[in-house]
């Protein structure tokens, strides 16, 4: 009897340990393969695209739509390049971007400040692309901030469609005026390796106190170079200087990749009890940048200019950031302090190549678009 009771223990023990065997190893599925059971939204009847609506680039198109309701906009694009697609004034809007060679880009949107969906897309001299507009008024209906401290966003029926290229912004300082350095030429090579798929601005001695000034931080690609530590950057306007931290009005949710070029923007430390206070520019990634990108130490100018140089040479040729880094660090000195750079968040993004904000891609364009695959529902 306790051989019987012995062997039937055993037979129940084998059979969970393989039915745990087989839940294991599909909760340990990579991503990819996950990701092929997500569902789509509801089956709707596809869009006539036999007469769409003009945009054009830079120029914002003001559209009113019901709810529920789909508008199609054709673009051509006058030089092989980024550009970007994105709706403002609603959050209910979503966006499919569409054309030969680049299959379908679908976007959710963004909820925050107003820019709702927004798509990157890169396409040849006079290719047509169809931009699919949704209103979505079940998604509306609950559309809560970014952060908690800030104002919901519209809700509204009547938004702008805008079609541009993609902002570069950078951010140098002239601190001589009180015995500092000059940071202004920085700004230089970066911008002549961007500029062919960015709107590119080289922001000299920015008064990021004044109202608003933040917004210019809320770009694609941002650049600072100047005096930093581990709380913060300084801006100076050529008489004061401005220390900005992470406070609650900095929004980098637009932002695809930053790198603060300043002393020790990448410090972590540990306060008396033993707590992790993550360093400026980790921060800056739970304030929405998908890519932040510091130095741990004290850096020289041109040292960290030969760095940054190196970096942007390789992002703009389509690198990823991880990828961009190290191939600047192998081209600084064994010792340079610039080797102390530190990544912060999705080090596998690219700047040059098709993104979205939350929202997937389709390389199949031969089936007419059907709006209901705009709306992904997660399982």
């Amino acid at each position: 009897m306790k051989n019987l009771l012995k062997i039937g223990i055993t037979l129940i023990f084998g059979i969970l340990l393989i039915s745990n065997s087989k839940a294991m190893n599909n909760y340990c599925l990579p991503p990819k393969e996950q990701s092929v059971s997500i569902k789509r939204g509801p089956i709707i009847n596809p869009v006539t695209i036999s007469n769409p609506e003009q945009i054009l680039l830079n120029n914002a198109k003001t559209v009113s739509m019901e709810f529920n309701s789909t508008r199609v906009f054709s673009f051509t694009a006058p030089s092989t390049s980024l550009f970007v697609v994105e709706t403002i004034g609603s959050c209910g809007t979503r966006l499919c971007v569409e054309s030969n060679g680049l299959g379908r880009i679908f976007d959710g949107g963004l909820n925050k400040d107003g820019i709702d969906s927004k798509i990157q897309f890169k396409v040849s001299t006079n290719a047509e692309v169809r931009i699919y507009v949704h209103l979505d008024e079940d998604r509306g209906l609950y559309c809560p901030p970014l952060h908690p401290t800030d104002a919901p966003c519209p809700y509204n029926k009547t938004f702008d469609v805008l079609v541009r290229k993609p902002i570069f912004n950078c951010f140098t300082v002239d601190y001589s005026s009180n015995n500092g350095i000059n940071t202004i030429s920085d700004a230089t090579y970066p911008i002549s390796k961007l500029s062919s798929n960015f709107i590119c601005s080289n922001n000299i001695n920015y008064n990021i106190s004044l109202y608003g000034a933040k917004e210019a931080l809320n770009k694609e690609v941002v650049f600072f170079s100047g005096h930093g530590n581990s709380s913060g950057v300084t801006f100076y306007d050529g008489t004061n200087g401005h220390h900005m931290g992470v406070g609650s009005s900095l929004d980098m949710s637009n932002t695809n990749v930053v790198f603060w070029s300043g002393c020790e923007t990448a410090l972590s430390s540990y306060d008396e009890y033993g707590n992790y206070i993550p360093s400026f520019a980790e921060k800056v990634v739970s304030k929405g940048a998908k890519c932040s990108i510091g130095f741990e130490k004290t850096v020289d100018v041109a040292e960290s200019r030969s760095f940054t140089n190196n970096f942007f040479y390789k992002l703009s040729g389509g690198s990823t950031v991880k990828q961009a880094v190290q191939y600047a660090k192998n081209h600084a000195l064994f010792f340079s302090s610039v080797r102390s750079v530190k990544i912060f968040g999705d080090e596998n993004i690219k700047i040059t190549g098709n993104s979205i904000s939350n929202g997937y891609f389709e390389t199949n364009i031969t089936s007419p678009f059907n709006p209901g695959l705009i709306i992904p529902i997660s399982n």
